[in-house]
């Protein structure tokens, strides 16, 4: 495994960023990405050397309750037996949002 000595990881966007949040590692994001909530956005140089401190306490439960979520609830299986629904739904509230 590629993060079983890494405390963190940096990147600026990228798969491998959600799979350091599944193995519970702090994410620092120089970018965009879908898990952006909760990683550690820098904006500059300078704030690299704060985070590399280590992860805050809270980070745990964050990244626990987010994984949660976008795994069974932002995510379509196709073992859903609502597969289709959901994914009208889905769509249908995306365009209503765009109108």
């Amino acid at each position: 495994m590629i993060f079983c000595r890494a405390r963190q990881v940096a990147l600026i966007n990228s798969g491998v960023g959600f799979e350091a949040l599944l193995h519970g590692r702090q994410v620092l994001n120089f970018g965009a990405s879908d898990y952006e909530a909760v990683t550690h956005p820098v904006r500059d140089l300078a704030e690299v050397r704060s985070l590399v401190a280590g992860p805050r306490k809270d980070d745990e439960g964050r990244i626990a309750a987010f994984l949660e979520f976008f795994l069974n609830e932002e995510q379509l299986g196709l073992e859903d037996a609502r597969l289709e629904q959901r994914i009208v739904s889905r769509v249908a509230a995306k365009l209503a949002r765009m109108q």
